[in-house]
């Protein structure tokens, strides 16, 4: 019947227990997960004693990879949030120290790139470069691996490049060309498909286009401009979310034929 209190330095004890008949004192002592050498120690009254436990780090299982948002704006800025857990054989998280190294990103770092785990998790940040296109993160702890593939992407519409592909055309309301370009974002990169471009003709009577186009997956269009019957200059616009650009095309007059 006497109280026997137990500490542990690692792990987690029952803090107190009482002797039986013959003198002992039992107390259960739950690992943690730090790795390293517990000191236990039993007191009763003015006596006490103690221990060395040692407990051993556990073998990596498996490795879990995120990250948040996986699809990032490849305008140098633009970050997103990793977070890899890393598990043991039995499926628990593994001891507390355990390393996991960083590594494949060519379109964006990864920081920090090498870390230990706490309660099994690492945690991460991915910052942007300004290059767009598929990329795998590669966590690695142990023998075992994880990767997630992330996609870096353009950034909305900044400026609109443009030019036709023939700048003098007749004014004589037949004659035709293409006018071409590509739509880029901040950094310079293409913006992705599917931006809306508006057009207009500056004077409008000096020639028609195709009022609507759409970019392809390479942030280019092409629409058609038809010539009017005036000549001059026939300024064309375009506007893409808000982002602009103008080229132009000369109209020259056409030749008066003899009146008999």
């Amino acid at each position: 019947g006497v109280e026997v209190t137990f500490t542990s330095t690692l792990g987690t004890i029952v803090a107190s227990a009482y002797t039986d008949t013959a003198g002992l004192a039992k107390a259960r002592l739950l690992a943690g997960s730090t790795a390293g050498f517990s000191n236990v120690r039993a007191t009763a009254g003015v006596a006490n004693t103690s221990m060395l436990i040692e407990f051993h780090a556990t073998n990596v299982g498996e490795v879990l990879l995120t990250v948040v948002p996986s699809r990032i704006v490849a305008d140098g800025a633009s970050s997103a949030n990793v977070t890899c857990f890393v598990l043991d054989t039995l499926g628990l998280p593994i001891s507390d120290g355990t390393p996991v190294r960083f590594s494949g990103l060519s379109n964006g770092s990864v920081t920090p790139l090498f870390a230990t785990t706490l309660a099994g998790e690492v945690s991460a940040t991915i910052n942007s470069f300004t290059t767009v296109g598929w990329d795998t993160l590669i966590a690695t702890s142990g023998d075992s691996t994880a990767e997630v593939a992330i996609e870096f992407l353009s950034g909305p519409p900044n400026y609109v490049d443009m030019w036709p592909a023939d700048p003098i055309l007749d004014a004589n309301e037949t004659d035709t060309t293409r006018i071409y370009g590509v739509v880029y974002d901040e950094v310079g990169n293409p913006v992705n498909a599917g931006k809306i471009i508006n057009f207009s003709v500056t004077p409008s009577d000096y020639g028609t286009i195709t009022p609507v186009t759409a970019t392809d997956d390479t942030g280019a269009f092409s629409v058609r401009f038809r010539a009017g019957r005036y000549a001059g200059v026939a300024v064309i616009s375009a506007n893409c979310e808000g982002a602009t650009g103008i080229t132009q095309v000369d109209l020259m007059p056409t030749n008066v034929e003899d009146i008999g």
